[in-house]
């Protein structure tokens, strides 16, 4: 769903942001939006560089799965849909691709 979508959307957010505040103090790009540097380099930090997409995936995971035991679930209960919603996040921002970061094995 959206909000789903809302979290790919913000490294794409991170880096035009970026774009707009190398741009803008090179002259004639003045329609750009101005960004403070100390809003910046937090937000490329958490959701463009591979330890931040990795940092969100195990923590949205870990909170969505805390108290979950081994057992059989039903399909489509809570803890079901709970699982897949971690999969769809950790989808989602990217962190999938990264198998060989280091924090994989707090995931």
């Amino acid at each position: 769903g959206a909000p789903l979508l809302a979290l790919q959307s913000l490294r794409w957010l991170a880096l035009l942001l970026t774009a707009s505040a190398l741009l803008r103090p090179l002259g004639g790009f003045d329609a750009l939006p101005e960004v403070s540097w100390l809003l910046l380099v937090p937000g490329l930090l958490l959701f463009a560089t591979p330890f931040g997409r990795m940092a969100i995936s195990a923590v949205a995971a870990r909170l969505l799965l805390r108290g979950l035991e081994p057992g059989d679930h039903p399909r489509g209960g809570r803890w079901h849909l709970r699982l897949w919603l971690a999969e769809q996040i950790a989808q989602q921002i990217g962190a999938v691709g990264l198998a060989g970061a280091p924090w994989i094995t707090y995931y």
